[in-house]
This record gives C-alpha cells, sequence and structure tokens, in this order.
C-alpha cells in the first residue's frame, strides 16, 4: 500500500503521500502527516542535456 514514510534525521515515520504533480510531470510532490498537521516538499526532477 506504501502510505508510511521513514523521516531518517528524525528516526520516525509518518503517514504521508507522494504524487507526480498534475501540472508538471517533472515534479513530486511528497506530504507527510502528524495528526492534523502535514508539510508538504516539492522535488524538482534533474534534466540532463
Amino acid at each position: 500500500k506504501g502510505d508510511r514514510l521513514f523521516d531518517p534525521e528524525q528516526a520516525m515515520t509518518f503517514r504521508g503521500r507522494v504524487w507526480l504533480d498534475e501540472d508538471n510531470e517533472n515534479l513530486l510532490k511528497v506530504r507527510g502527516y502528524l495528526a492534523f498537521l502535514y508539510r508538504t516538499q516539492t522535488w524538482h526532477r534533474v534534466i540532463e542535456n
């Protein structure tokens, strides 16, 4: 199912979600939940020439 994310810096596991941005497939969204709080990071794909 894959709904858990591990943060090695905090040594904690969170509920989470990972998806590609609807408007730009070069952006990966990563969201972690802790109770009713959440944090979203956007990861950018590196495109080599």
